[in-house]
């Protein structure tokens, strides 16, 4: 995924209009010389009816979303990320943009060497978080950080960290007052 990434970064780069390279995080056109790709996040997402009820929390929580996002770095810092997905069987550059997040991304970037992170997209609650998995180890098992997003819509505060158990009631109540589940 990365070599797509690298191979088609360039071209997405040349779509940014001129004049609005600051709305996607950079500062003019020189800088698109100097970018390269980051680290990329798988991005993951719960399903409402896997809150629904009474269901035990379980592996089969977070599903794949198709997407990853790959931070586009300039001199080390983060400008914008480059989303590829897999359309149709094949996997391709398909967005450019998000520059606050991958803004927000950087600096959650996984404490341990081999650690892995994943961005939790709740697409019904409009929110993001951020998993972090210690090497060996599955998402499930490991922190949630929240966004800004997340500690709007979910009424958390800043700073805080979950655990996939702590945060599932929290998400289930969210998704009961959204009328997304029932109860």
């Amino acid at each position: 995924l990365a070599v797509i990434a690298r191979s088609q970064l360039h071209a997405y780069l040349e779509l940014i209009p001129r004049g609005q390279e600051t709305d996607y995080g950079f500062v003019d056109r020189q800088e698109f010389q100097r970018a390269a790709i980051g680290n990329p996040c798988q991005v993951l997402t719960i399903p409402p009816d896997s809150l629904a009820g009474t269901r035990p929390i379980g592996t089969g929580m977070l599903q794949p979303t198709g997407e990853w996002r790959f931070p586009i770095l300039v001199d080390g810092q983060p400008r914008s990320l480059l989303t590829v997905a897999n359309v149709s069987g094949e996997w391709q550059a398909v967005e450019i943009g998000g520059s606050e997040l991958a803004r927000e991304l950087d600096p959650i970037a996984g404490s341990k060497p081999g650690g892995r992170r994943a961005l939790l997209r709740l697409y019904q609650l409009e929110c993001d978080l951020v998993l972090l998995a210690d090497p060996g180890k599955e998402f499930n098992e490991g922190r949630a950080y929240p966004l800004r997003s997340a500690q709007s819509v979910l009424s958390i505060p800043k700073g805080s960290v979950y655990t996939l158990r702590t945060l599932a009631p929290v998400l289930r109540q969210q998704y009961v007052e959204h009328h997304l589940i029932e109860r």
